[in-house]
C-alpha cells in the first residue's frame, strides 16, 4: 500500500532516510574496526593476493555469487511452500537487502523480515504467510549450519584439533539454537502465544511509526493475521516436506561457503583439503553468531586464523586467506545488500509520488 498524502509520503522517505544513514555508518564502523583489527596483516595479505592464482579468485567470486543466489533460492522454495510466489530472479533483491540488515544487526536472523513485510504489503500478500515462509527460512538455515557444525566437530574430535574455547563456542551456540527453537515451537503450537507474540510485536512497530510520525491513531492488535500465520504453521507442521527445497538451498549455501575458502586456499598454494575449508567456514559462522559485534567483526577474523594456523597453512598465507575470505563472505553481500536496500527505497519513493500524483489528477 502506497501513502495517498504527501505529508505520510514524506515521512516515509524520512523514516527511509534515517535507515539508510544508520546502515551506512554502522558499514563504516565495522569497515574502521576491520582495518584496525587486521593492521598487522593487510600489508602481508597485500603482498600474497597480488601472487595469487586469478582464476581460482575468480573460483571463489563463482562461490560468492552461489552462496547470494542460494539464499535467495531458500526464499523462494519456502514462499512456495506456504503457497505465495516464489520465483528465485525476484527474491534475489529483497534476499540481499534482508540479509544486509541480518549483518549489521544482532537480531538472530529476524533484523531481515522487515523488508519481506513492507515487500508484501506493497504486492498485497497476506503478512501471516509471509511472516510464516521467512521464519522457515531462518529455520532452516539454522537446522543446515547445525548439521554441517555437528559433523565438522566431529572429523575435528577425531583429528584431535578441537580446542576449549571453540567447545565453549559451540556450547553457546547450541544452547542460543535450544532455545530458540524452544521459543518458536512453543509459540507456534498455541493459537493464543502466537495472538500474544502478534500484539507485541505489533505494539512495538506501532510505537517506532509513532516516532517517526508516520502513525498517529492508538494500537488495534490484528487477531486475524496471527490466525493466519497460525494456520498455515499448521499446515507446514503436517507437510514438512513442502520445505525440501528450502533445505536443498540451504545446504548449497553451506557448500558454497566451504567452497569459497577453499578457492581462496588454493589461489594462495596454501593447503586445501575439504576438511581445512569445511572446518574454516564452520568455525567462522560459529563465532560471528556468538561474537557481540555485528557481522561477527574481529570474533570471526581471529577464529579463522587460529584454525588455519593449526592446520599448517602459513602465516603470510593466513593474514591474506582471512582478509580474502571476509570480502566474499561478508563484505561483498553486505555491499550488495546495501545497494538493494537502496534501489527498493527509490522504487518506493517513486511509487508514492505516482500515487500522490494520480489523487491529486483524478481525486
Amino acid at each position: 500500500m502506497v501513502s495517498q498524502f504527501p505529508g505520510e509520503a514524506a515521512a516515509e522517505s524520512h523514516g527511509g532516510r534515517l535507515v539508510r544513514v544508520v546502515a551506512w555508518a554502522a558499514v563504516i564502523v565495522a569497515a574502521a574496526v576491520f582495518v584496525l583489527a587486521n593492521r598487522r596483516d593487510i600489508p602481508d595479505a597485500w603482498r600474497a593476493a597480488l601472487a595469487a592464482n586469478g582464476w581460482w579468485l575468480l573460483a571463489g567470486l563463482g562461490w560468492t555469487a552461489l552462496y547470494l543466489v542460494g539464499q535467495a533460492g531458500m526464499y523462494a522454495g519456502a514462499w512456495r511452500a506456504v503457497g505465495l510466489q516464489g520465483r528465485l530472479a525476484e527474491m534475489l533483491q529483497p534476499a540481499l537487502a534482508g540479509g544486509a540488515l541480518n549483518i549489521v544487526s544482532k537480531s538472530a536472523g529476524m533484523g531481515g523480515l522487515a523488508v519481506f513485510l513492507t515487500r508484501a504489503k506493497q504486492a498485497g500478500e497476506p503478512v501471516g504467510l509471509v511472516t510464516t515462509a521467512y521464519t522457515g527460512v531462518v529455520v532452516i538455515a539454522h537446522a543446515t549450519f547445525t548439521l554441517t557444525l555437528l559433523g565438522v566437530f566431529i572429523v575435528m574430535w577425531v583429528d584431535g584439533q578441537v580446542t576449549r574455547l571453540e567447545l565453549l563456542a559451540g556450547a553457546i551456540f547450541g544452547v542460543y539454537v535450544i532455545v530458540q527453537v524452544a521459543v518458536l515451537a512453543g509459540a507456534l503450537w498455541s493459537r493464543a502465544a502466537v495472538r500474544r507474540v502478534y500484539r507485541a510485536a505489533g505494539a512495538a512497530a506501532h510505537a517506532g511509526r509513532r516516532m517517526l510520525g508516520r502513525e498517529h491513531g492508538a494500537f488495534v492488535p490484528n487477531d486475524a493475521a496471527a490466525d493466519e500465520l497460525f494456520e498455515a504453521v499448521s499446515a507446514l507442521r503436517r507437510t514438512p516436506r513442502r520445505l525440501a527445497g528450502a533445505f536443498a538451498w540451504g545446504v548449497a549455501v553451506e557448500l558454497a561457503g566451504a567452497g569459497l575458502l577453499w578457492s581462496v586456499l588454493r589461489a594462495l598454494g596454501e593447503p586445501a583439503s575439504p576438511v581445512v575449508a569445511l572446518s574454516g567456514y564452520a568455525m567462522t559462522v560459529l563465532f560471528s553468531t556468538v561474537g557481540v559485534l555485528p557481522g561477527g567483526l574481529g570474533f570471526a577474523e581471529a577464529s579463522l586464523g587460529a584454525m588455519l594456523r593449526s592446520y599448517g597453512v602459513s602465516l603470510p598465507g593466513t593474514a591474506a586467506t582471512v582478509v580474502l575470505f571476509r570480502i566474499g563472505e561478508a563484505w561483498i553481500p553486505l555491499v550488495a545488500g546495501l545497494l538493494a536496500l537502496r534501489i527498493s527505497s527509490r522504487r518506493r519513493r517513486g511509487a508514492g509520488t505516482s500515487a500522490v500524483m494520480d489523487e491529486g489528477e483524478w481525486g
